[in-house]
């Protein structure tokens, strides 16, 4: 089908998807994917719209004539809705499945509850899939499968399961679980076993199906089900499943930096025959990508809206005619993006479109003062349809039904049955000219009744205490820590329900605060005294729910990581963040049967025995290293494999009861293995031997290789910028820089260039300085020599550096 590829860098298509943005419905927050559309019982009517939210309630609504009216609301259930969709017979598809809980609800179009089936589980369902009798969930490890509500098999997952897709691959009857893990592995079960997985470059959050197939994959009779992936990392690639093999397609890499794919549908909005793909991300981030003549993605539209997006679906919710990307995010909006053309503005069939386009052109088409008899059929039906959006101009008419009482707004006497039988088309717009001021000033009495009611809520809740003063909200704050690669940092993010005002970050370890965004940074000094190693303020400019920092850390030293998040409300309240920061923290976890790059690496070897067993040293591993599953593997020997994002050295980790081996090129790693979990076995009294290492003393040089290109980089820009100002004043004074060598030329040509990236290069530097500190007293310490009063020396290097005295003094040559 498509031959693999990583689409790292994806152009834009020269013809993009013009789409609209519109507001639509307004919940509480949610976390959950807990989206859906309910199609019509008439084709010529919008779809409803589904939302969850985290006080348990789920809302239908629809748009008619630009208003939304609301159709039904469940019960408040106290738990989240994480899952909803829409489901029933292919042909009806009338049945609102949505999980609350270890329960499964049903309920009719009407909101009437039809279905009831309470797990035995204990974990919370994150995944549903519902066909005739068969449910399908997932929970945060155990995947289980229902028939007529009586349990027929389960699966326990190595790691967390993110999402859970449902494919005909093996079985076309019972059909396949896919489940996509937090440990980077897409997994397909058959009979509930593990049938066949394949691992990605990043975990997986969330699948969704891709059907559409070119006219060529007809021909040649491609039976391959397309599987689209989207993972923490902000990657999306394809997955090609057929019943024997599971081989990666197109990838499209994250070199922008975006946030985590969060939320992803296929559907073709660009109506060229082929399915494009809509991705929502954790950062706001709205996508649609289109495949090009040679099957690989190229993006044609894109879109932020300031928070996280949840879910996402598509679907004509707005009008009959054209089809909108309705997304939701965690603050509890519900937007609507529109492929809606400027030319379908002035049909009378979308009244709500003329609305937003008068009011953005400041009025209808046509020369003012022109007479009627002169205007052109087309004018006269424009204009017909702009009287009657804003009652203007309506003739009399004897056989016509009384017209409705309005009051600030709301229609009174009116009979429903009136309405019955008449079409989109054809229903009035019960407006006035006036209406909107008589509303406006209804609404401001109305709200400022309810601020002389809060304030003698809060004089009468405040006189409870006069020196404390109660609080109680039910705001929630979304946090994440995640592993940068490319710049071998963690990306901070923080997202609120209410607007935040002002983040204050502590640690007790050393950190390096990168990239602030648009948040403006207050540093402290350390206070070692009060063990605040990292103390920094983030004051957010202008009106946002989120913020985003980029953190580096050092290797070696661990601790937590807190965040005092303060909203905008009043009275003041602070929600508290934590976030563990591990040991060998810029090591990430790469599959056991990766090739080494460049060949064949020497390495050396740590080997610890004693009393301790599986679960014992699997969560002392766990304290070492990030991404570690929770549950331990079920064998007699579990093998984990890692990779420094940093120094691009390995570590090879295998243990079984009473034994374990670590291997790497990087003595530092090693060491802080040795160290870590030494001190682990030493709290909980368990018997450890460390054996005595194994040295491959060229593994000392190989890293040192690995090391120099970076330091040579750091240090060559530092001197380079050193000239711009310089450089500068003479550029300012004479056009004339012919005499200038070509190496100052170019520093002046890219001088802007070169004060962007040497922004962050003076912390750079330091943090290299001291991971050699740290590898020169580990490479002497495994000597049984202590090299500390010598660090110095590494200083003298850093400031006049040379490849050759490098080597020469770790002993490397």
């Amino acid at each position: 089908f498509s031959r693999p590829a990583d689409t790292t860098g994806v152009a834009t298509m020269a013809l993009e998807v013009p789409m609209a943005r519109k507001d639509l419905y307004q919940v509480a927050c949610i976390t959950g994917r807990s989206l859906g559309l309910l199609p019509p019982s008439d084709k010529k009517k919008t779809m409803k719209v589904l939302v969850g939210s985290d006080n348990g309630i789920v809302t239908c609504f629809r748009i008619k004539k630009g208003e939304v009216l609301e159709e039904f609301k469940t019960g408040n259930l106290d738990y989240p809705v994480q899952k909803l969709l829409v489901g029933g017979p292919v042909d009806k598809r009338d049945k609102i499945y949505f999980t609350s809980a270890q329960t499964i609800r049903g309920v009719n179009r009407k909101g009437k509850e039809c279905f009831k089936f309470a797990t035995e589980g204990a974990e919370a369902l994150k995944g549903l899939c519902v066909d005739d009798t068969r449910i399908w969930t997932s929970g945060e490890y155990m995947f289980n499968h229902y028939l007529d509500c009586k349990d027929a098999g389960y699966y326990m997952s190595k790691d967390r399961i993110n999402d859970l897709l449902v494919l005909p691959i093996v079985n076309l009857v019972d059909k396949n679980p896919v489940l996509g893990c937090q440990d980077r592995y897409l997994r397909v079960l058959d009979s509930n076993k593990l049938f066949m997985e394949a691992f990605v470059d990043g975990p997986i959050l969330t699948l969704a199906p891709y059907m559409s197939k070119s006219f060529d994959d007809v021909l040649r009779g491609n039976k391959d089900k397309e599987v689209l992936y989207g993972t923490d990392n902000g990657l999306v690639g394809q997955m090609l499943i057929t019943s024997e093999v599971a081989k990666p397609g197109w990838t499209i890499g994250n070199v922008r930096g975006l946030g985590g794919v969060s939320a992803m549908k296929s559907f073709d909005l660009t109506q060229n025959g082929q399915a494009d793909i809509i991705v929502g991300r954790d950062d706001g981030e709205l996508q649609v990508f289109s495949l090009d003549e040679a099957n690989q993605p190229q993006q044609v539209f894109t879109k932020t809206v300031s928070e996280s997006i949840q879910e996402v679906d598509i679907g004509k919710v707005c009008t009959s005619s054209f089809e909108e990307v309705v997304i939701a995010t965690y603050s509890g909006k519900v937007i609507s993006f529109t492929t809606e053309t400027a030319e379908g503005h002035l049909d009378q069939s979308f009244p709500s479109a003329i609305r937003e386009k008068v009011l953005t052109e400041g009025g209808p088409p046509g020369p003012a003062g022109a007479k009627e008899e002169e205007k052109k059929p087309e004018e006269k039906k424009m204009k017909r349809g702009l009287s009657s959006l804003f009652g203007l101009g309506k003739k009399k008419d004897k056989d016509k039904p009384e017209k409705d009482k309005f009051v600030a707004g709301l229609v009174l006497d009116h009979d429903p049955k009136a309405d019955e039988g008449k079409g989109d088309k054809d229903e009035a717009v019960r407006s006035d000219p006036q209406e909107k001021q008589k509303k406006a000033i209804v609404f401001r009495n109305e709200i400022e009744v309810l601020r002389q009611k809060v304030a003698e809520a809060k004089s009468a809740f405040q006189g409870i205490s006069k020196e404390n003063v109660p609080v109680s909200t039910r705001s929630k704050v979304k946090s994440s820590m995640l592993l940068e690669p490319e710049n071998a940092c963690y990306k901070l993010t923080l997202e609120s329900e209410m607007p935040i005002d002002i983040v204050a970050l502590q640690a007790g370890i050393p950190l390096q605060l990168l990239d602030c965004g648009t948040s403006v940074p207050s540093i402290s000094e350390p206070d070692p005294a009060n063990g605040n190693l990292f103390i920094a303020t983030l004051r957010v400019q202008g009106t946002s729910n989120r913020v985003q920092v980029q953190v580096m850390t050092e290797e070696g030293v661990y601790g937590t990581l807190q965040a005092f998040v303060v909203t905008r409300v009043a009275p003041k309240v602070v929600h508290l963040v934590e976030t563990r920061i591990l040991p060998l923290s810029l090591h990430q976890p790469i599959p056991l049967d990766a090739p080494e790059k460049g060949g064949a690496v020497p390495y050396c070897e740590v080997r610890m025995q004693g009393g301790f067993g599986m679960g014992q040293m699997h969560s002392w591993v766990q304290s070492c290293f990030p991404s570690v599953p929770s549950k331990v593997p079920d064998a007699d020997t579990v093998k984990y494999n890692f990779e420094s994002c940093y120094c691009a050295t390995r570590v090879s980790v295998e243990f079984g009861r009473g034994e374990a081996v670590f291997r790497s090129s990087n003595l530092s790693v090693l060491a802080i293995i040795k160290d870590v979990i030494s001190k682990e076995a030493a709290t909980t009294k368990t018997k450890l031997d460390v054996k005595a290492p194994v040295i491959n003393e060229a593994s000392v040089l190989h890293v040192l290789q690995l090391l120099h290109p970076k330091l040579e980089k750091l240090l060559k820009l530092k001197e380079r910028v050193k000239f711009i100002t310089a450089l500068t004043e003479i550029k300012a004074q004479s056009d004339d820089v012919s005499f200038l060598s070509d190496d100052l030329k170019t520093v002046l040509k890219n001088s802007e260039e070169l004060l962007e990236e040497h922004k962050n290069n003076e912390k750079k530097i330091i943090f290299i300085e001291h991971v050699l500190q740290q590898y020169y007293i580990d490479r002497f310490k495994f000597r049984g020599i202590n090299v500390k009063h010598r660090l110095g020396e590494v200083n003298a290097l850093i400031e006049k550096y040379s490849w050759e005295s490098l080597v020469q003094l770790f002993g490397a040559s």
